[in-house]
């Protein structure tokens, strides 16, 4: 099967440790690796890395409660003061980490669930939580033969970035799974410098390679700057819960026998980004 051609020309780093455009992968990974909150995506062209650097950055703003009135100085010593009113407590501050839309702004949790992982009768299935009562919150089997815990997460993640409406500009996408997480951050150069290749036998292909690779392509084509978080799995997170709740409904879902041709999807992905900016 023919290798999809994920690779952009320039990386516009948002939020990281010295934020600008690279035209080289590793050059952005040194200045958004391990860095908290980094906001970075890649481009086809340098104009559109551009305008993404233009997009502002929101901060919660901060009410300040107002202080007492100081009594006039000509006040006589002898007579007291009257009473002030307490000051209104400021409202509480939006939970930017809870799932919601905020305008162009997005929060997303995404879950994976496998029984008897790792054993012959394993049973996998995803979670993506939106929100409550949401109509793009997604349970659902793992489809194919291969039925693993890490397949079911990278799957929460795929189904997350499909189904993220188009007006959105900034997609917090929050994920219990170092593996899915490392696999689009820490571990991308490696794998794509011995092109998909397991270290150390560069003709065994990396496990889970077909998901990785349309993963790289949703990832480089989406129309959102994506924010990758890791969130402590049940850790009596309500949202975490919610999308793992899911993860667990779809794990016991009927078997999908026939499997996706995800290397063929990370073509048509490109293909199709391609496109748009010709």
């Amino acid at each position: 099967m023919s290798k999809s051609k994920n690779f952009k020309s320039f990386y516009a780093v948002k939020k990281g440790r010295n934020p600008g455009i690279y035209t080289l992968w590793s050059e952005c990974e040194s200045q958004v690796k391990q860095y908290p909150g980094a906001i970075f995506k890649g481009f086809k062209n340098e104009q559109d890395a551009i305008q993404f650097l233009d997009i502002p950055c929101s901060k919660d703003n901060t009410n300040k409660i107002p202080q007492k009135r100081k009594l006039d100085s000509s006040t006589d010593s002898q007579k007291k003061p009257k009473p002030q009113p307490s000051p209104t407590p400021p409202p509480p501050p939006v939970q930017r980490d809870r799932a919601g839309f905020y305008h162009n702004k997005a929060v997303v949790y995404t879950d994976g669930a496998c029984t008897s992982n790792g054993k012959s009768n394993s049973q996998a299935g995803c979670g993506v939580f939106w929100g409550e009562n949401s109509h793009l919150n997604v349970s659902g089997k793992l489809p194919g033969p291969i039925q693993t815990n890490n397949r079911g997460e990278m799957l929460a993640l795929i189904r997350a970035l499909e189904s993220c409406p188009r007006d959105v500009r900034l997609l917090n996408i929050f994920s219990d799974s170092e593996y899915t997480i490392n696999c689009l951050t820490k571990f991308r150069a490696g794998i794509e410098k011995r092109e998909f290749k397991a270290s150390g036998n560069s003709e065994k292909p990396i496990k889970n390679v077909d998901m990785i690779k349309y993963l790289y392509a949703l990832f480089d084509n989406h129309t959102a700057a994506i924010k990758l978080n890791w969130v402590k799995g049940h850790d009596n997170h309500p949202d975490n819960e919610a999308a793992d709740a899911l993860a667990v409904q779809g794990a016991k879902m009927p078997i999908v026998p026939d499997d996706v041709d995800w290397e063929s999807l990370a073509i048509l992905q490109s293909s199709n980004a391609d496109d748009l900016f010709s």
